[in-house]
């Protein structure tokens, strides 16, 4: 087993044929149990998830990345039945109320932004208006990433099909590309990095780019920096947190499984393989 990730944090997958029913009843089972334990719009917190103990998480959190905006596009996309418009009302009112980190933020992922887009995605009663005005606030925001800063607002302008804050952001987060690395720089948390994955750097900066700028040019950014970050090993392939880094994660946000996930039809067809064969081997998180 390589050594490019820690099997102790895996449970290797054997082969076994692809079997759809099994797939589309285990989906099923999912989007049963989230729909039984909804509670007024609200799904309970996973404990590991508040890990602010100065600071902790309203017992039910509604942004996209950690709480009821997420679940409700989720299971809206797997065809709920249940009264998403009605749930997406109720998050952004306890949102509005007492935001998820204390502070109100236009991110996408942990801020109003997310929740304003859930809502008009399930149709719920929008206010094009103010995420308009959310995503021109964030065009500037120095973290240059998709969390926080402007890659997420700009998704958010396209999908809601908000185009000259759409096109707009993506000039200014294409002018900050630095060309040389092939990287964004982040302040985040305190710190100055060059990341690398799709929640915090360069793959949700590139995705976010998308319909702005050409494949082509897309394409060609890719596959020269990622050749330069990338850590072989036989026949897979991962990537480092940060520019300058080593490779101890394969999730979403940090490793292959996201790149692959994020960039994979921009990406050479040998790393593409070499990062979905490595994650495909190391299997789901325990």
């Amino acid at each position: 087993m390589s050594s490019l990730y820690d099997p102790a944090a895996h449970e290797p997958l054997t082969s076994s044929p692809w079997d759809d029913d099994a797939v589309r009843r285990g989906i099923a089972a999912i989007v049963a149990d989230a729909e039984e334990v909804a509670d007024a719009a609200a799904w309970p917190n996973h404990p590991l998830d508040d890990d602010l103990p100065d600071d902790p998480l309203p017992e039910a959190t509604t942004g996209v990345y950690l709480g009821a905006a997420g679940m409700i596009w989720a299971l809206h996309s797997l065809g709920s039945s249940l009264d998403l418009a009605s749930f997406a009302a109720q998050a952004l009112a306890r949102y509005r109320a007492r935001p998820d980190f204390g502070e109100d933020v236009p991110s996408l992922l942990n801020g109003e932004s997310g929740l304003l887009l859930v809502a008009k995605v399930v149709g719920a009663e929008f206010d094009a208006g103010r995420l308009r005005a959310r995503i021109r606030e964030n065009m500037r925001n120095e973290t240059w990433e998709l969390m926080w800063g402007s890659p997420g607002t700009i998704i958010a302008a396209r999908v809601a099909g908000i185009d000259d804050e759409w096109r707009e952001g993506c000039e200014v987060l294409e002018a900050e590309w630095d060309r040389e690395s092939g990287l964004w720089t982040q302040h985040l948390y305190g710190r100055t990095r060059r990341i690398v994955g799709p929640v915090h750097g360069f793959a949700g900066n590139v995705h976010a780019l998308r319909d702005a700028v050409p494949d082509e040019a897309l394409r060609a950014g890719v596959e020269a920096t990622l050749r330069r970050l990338a850590v072989i090993e036989d026949d897979v392939v991962n990537w480092p947190p940060t520019e300058n880094g080593e490779p101890n994660r394969l999730q979403w946000c940090h490793g292959a499984a996201g790149l692959v996930a994020t960039l994979g039809d921009l990406m050479p067809t040998d790393l593409l393989v070499g990062g979905a064969e490595l994650t495909w081997r190391a299997g789901p998180l325990v």
